[in-house]
């Protein structure tokens, strides 16, 4: 398989991150050509030629304790059109630093997420550890959104992740485990 480029863009106002994350997946060991590109709002700004470019994911960055981070993100994502969000785009929420009483509630950023259907991932980006695991999980969407896993789509992988398990779900699970040793 021809390994071409894939662009990333990753959109934060200062101070929320986005540079550490950009850092962070191009350090990483991956397959893939990468090539990461930032910027502080959509749209894209028209001194820098994103015209020719073909973003195959976009990372929203915003900082939880920061609500002007959460007024760009809403005014960036207003300017993506919907059907690309599922799969091919997350809100990446930095709680670096953040006390557990200031801020942006979570709930504000779920119900955010929950509208534009798309996926919210947590992380401290002063954590190595942390943010290390956050850019694994970035590249697997990235590289499912640009066509790099087989037989795995965006929405098929957007679906996996964010099935919400419920009591049944999971007595059902361990009751198949249980009958069928292959499932275990």
């Amino acid at each position: 398989m021809n390994r071409s480029q894939t662009n990333v863009l990753i959109v934060g106002s200062e101070g929320t991150g986005k540079h550490d994350i950009s850092n962070c997946l191009l350090d990483i060991g991956h397959a893939i050509n990468l090539r990461v590109l930032t910027c502080k709002c959509l749209p894209l700004p028209e001194d820098r030629d994103f015209a020719q470019e073909n973003i195959q994911f976009v990372c929203f960055v915003m900082h939880m304790s920061n609500k002007d981070s959460m007024k760009a993100l809403i005014g960036s994502i207003g300017q993506i059109d919907v059907s690309y969000f599922v799969g091919r785009s997350v809100i990446i929420a930095n709680t670096k630093g953040l006390c557990t009483d200031e801020g942006i509630s979570r709930t504000e950023l779920k119900n955010l997420a929950t509208r534009c259907d798309i996926q919210v991932l947590f992380c401290d980006t002063e954590d190595p550890a942390e943010k290390t695991d956050l850019c694994r999980k970035l590249m697997k969407m990235i590289e499912t959104a640009a066509g790099w896993r087989k037989n795995v789509t965006p929405l098929l992988y957007d679906t996996i992740q964010t099935l919400p398990e419920t009591d049944s779900s999971i007595a059902s699970n361990r009751k198949m485990s249980a009958e069928n040793p292959v499932f275990s």
